[in-house]
């Protein structure tokens, strides 16, 4: 187990400098670098008292980069999830957001999209990939299904 203090803050600025992280993802990574708990706890408070680590300030910039990606609810809450985000903070986050995004359309531009580059949209092997694409992206179920009838 590594003691140095120093050497656990460089590994986090390291990490911290190619995207945010959340708490729990630096976490894992300290672990994986066999840092002492002791050592990995005091690192992540450094980090929250200056600021750089807040998973709700993550979950924010997490769910506007998926949003313009787009990506669909479902999977933006899973991926905050496995980055291991509170669910309180969660809940907060995805319902803001939920208020301002419109899930019909973000369907309609993707299914356009797809359709602009010359497939047939009377294909039912078409509407299949198209479905399956959607929800891989995570929109939900009834959602795809209204786009997809109106094809």
């Amino acid at each position: 187990m590594k003691n140095d203090l120093s050497s656990a803050k460089n590994a986090v600025y390291r990490l911290l400098n190619y995207r945010p992280r959340s708490e729990y993802e630096l976490k894992a990574k300290l672990k994986e670098k066999k840092f002492d708990l002791s050592v990995i706890d005091q690192t992540i408070e450094y980090f929250k008292n200056t600021g750089l680590v807040n998973d709700e300030d993550f979950a924010k910039a997490w769910v506007n980069s998926r949003l313009n990606k787009p990506f669909g609810i479902n999977r933006i809450r899973r991926e905050l999830l496995d980055k291991g985000i509170d669910k309180e903070i969660l809940k907060k986050t995805l319902g803001f957001a939920s208020e301002e995004y419109d899930e019909l359309a973000m369907i309609r531009s993707l299914v356009d999209r797809k359709l602009q580059h010359g497939v047939h949209s009377d294909n039912d092997k078409f509407k299949q990939r198209i479905y399956n694409f959607l929800l891989r992206r995570g929109f939900g179920f009834s959602s795809i299904k209204k786009v997809i009838d109106q094809i």
